[in-house]
């Protein structure tokens, strides 16, 4: 920032810097969502005449199962009433614009897993494994808040978070190996 001077500036009372860093996050956050907004919209209003009877998803995509949506929506709720229990001030601009968004593709990503477990009779488990992954960000943001939140910890802290997900994916929808022969 001491190399553009302009970026220390004030706009109202905000830095210059700051603005651009939340309106580039704002940015960042909206292609993607309208990426797999278009996406959506393309897969569900496809011509179902297409699909045969040994491929037919049709009926997992028609009955997007209630309690699924509902599940997945409480733990998105849930995990941005937690985000406003630890942030020191709850009416802090950050809070609104990143919070609201990790909590609602958080909740689409428990919703699609729950959906895809359900598919491969694998609900159980892949529940399971989301309260593993909810202790997970929970734990380790109290412990953050309470302690203190160095580099070591966050770079922890993402590394046990990627690893989460990624067991959470295997749960729902399990590689299948291929036989030789």
């Amino acid at each position: 920032m001491l190399r553009v001077p302009s970026l220390l500036e004030r706009v109202g009372p905000y830095g210059v810097y700051y603005l651009l860093q939340l309106g580039l996050s704002l940015l960042g956050v909206a292609v993607p969502a309208l990426w797999l907004i278009a996406k959506w919209i393309r897969w569900f209003m496809r011509d179902k005449r297409k699909e045969t009877a040994e491929h037919n998803y049709s009926n997992y995509r028609d009955k997007l199962y209630v309690p699924l949506v509902l599940s997945g929506a409480g733990i998105g709720a849930a995990l941005f009433i937690f985000k406003l229990a630890l942030a020191s001030d709850p009416w802090f601009l950050n809070m609104w614009v990143v919070a609201p968004f990790t909590s609602m593709f958080f909740a689409l990503f428990c919703i699609a897993l729950l959906q895809l477990a359900r598919k491969n009779g694998r609900t159980a488990l892949t529940a399971a494994s989301l309260v593993l992954l909810l202790a997970i960000i929970g734990g380790s943001t109290w412990l953050r808040h309470i302690n203190g939140a160095g580099a070591a910890e966050w770079i922890v802290f993402h590394w046990l978070l990627s690893v989460s997900f990624i067991l959470c994916s295997a749960a729902a929808n399990p590689l299948k190996m291929k036989s030789n022969g």
